[in-house]
């Protein structure tokens, strides 16, 4: 209920105000929302890295190094790189 003090202001209660009351449900809804968002996230992250050919596994720094690797094996320059022979 509205009140008016003695210099003319008016005081109104909270729920009047707000026109509706405050049962702290809505944390609850935030909280359940953000996890829901979380869970999808990682599902469609973890199902694309599962689902990955070869083809995108040589564009990852990974394969990159790998790729690097056997072909500095193959050459066998004995740690000496960048000389033309």
């Amino acid at each position: 209920m509205s009140t008016t003090d003695n210099e003319g202001r008016v005081h109104i209660e909270d729920d009047e105000a707000r026109a509706a009351e405050s049962s702290g449900h809505m944390r609850y809804v935030l909280a359940i929302g953000l996890l829901l968002a979380i869970v999808a996230m990682t599902i469609a992250w973890v199902s694309g890295a599962l689902s990955q050919g070869e083809a995108e596994s040589a564009a990852t720094v990974t394969g990159q190094a790998e790729a690097t690797a056997s072909d500095d094996a193959e050459e066998d320059t004995d740690g000496v790189t960048g000389l033309d022979e």
